[in-house]
C-alpha cells in the first residue's frame, strides 16, 4: 500500500508507523489490523532477537491467521482505491 503511494521508510517500525498514520487513523483500515500488524512486528522482533526460545504453536497460528486476514484486507483496499 505504501509503495503504491510512493511512501517508504528504512525501518520496520517506521513502516508500521506510516501504516497506522496513513490508513488506520484516517479510517481506511480498521484498527484491528493495526493490532494484527503490531503483533506480527513484535513476533518478528522476538524471532530475530530471542532465538534461544521457540514461539509456542498458539502464538504462531494466531499470527499467521492474522497475517492472512491482513493481506486479504489490504488487497481489498487496493481494489477499492483502484476503482
Amino acid at each position: 500500500m505504501l509503495e503504491l503511494e510512493g511512501l517508504q521508510h528504512s525501518k520496520h517500525s517506521g513502516v508500521l508507523a506510516l501504516f497506522r498514520q496513513k490508513y488506520v487513523k484516517t479510517g481506511l483500515v480498521e484498527a484491528e489490523f493495526s493490532d494484527v500488524y503490531g503483533r506480527a512486528f513484535d513476533s518478528r522482533n522476538w524471532g530475530d532477537y530471542e532465538r534461544e526460545k521457540f514461539p509456542d504453536r498458539v502464538n504462531v497460528e494466531r499470527t499467521l491467521a492474522g497475517a492472512d486476514r491482513f493481506v486479504e484486507r489490504i488487497e481489498q483496499l487496493i481494489a477499492e482505491l483502484k476503482s
